[in-house]
């Protein structure tokens, strides 16, 4: 099953410092960047799906839900994995079925 995750307050849920986690857990390598507002990684393909993204460093910036959401679908992409999975995995102990 394919679920797009486009509901702004779920994805405003998602803690930043579990951003950072799964980035760190999943092999993702921060680049030189330090902003307090974002930092770039990228991804080391293991099947050559290379990815590079924009992980918001604060929630409360307006975009924060829409970087929130452009990291999933990377993730999704690169790991081969639904959204949905992601998410929950994102949210850790913190997860809410979303109603689905």
């Amino acid at each position: 099953m394919n679920v797009e995750i486009i509901d702004g307050k779920a994805l405003k849920a998602v803690p930043v410092k579990n951003l950072f986690s799964y980035l760190e857990n999943k092999g993702w390598v921060k680049r030189d960047t330090d902003f307090e507002a974002f930092s770039i990684w990228h991804n080391k393909p293991p099947r050559g799906k290379l990815a590079e993204i924009l992980a918001p460093g604060r929630n409360d910036y307006l975009d924060y839900a829409a970087r929130v959401q452009e990291c999933i679908k990377a993730f999704a992409f690169v790991e081969d994995r639904s959204q949905l999975f992601i998410y929950k995995d994102l949210m850790g102990d913190a997860y809410v079925p979303l109603g689905i």
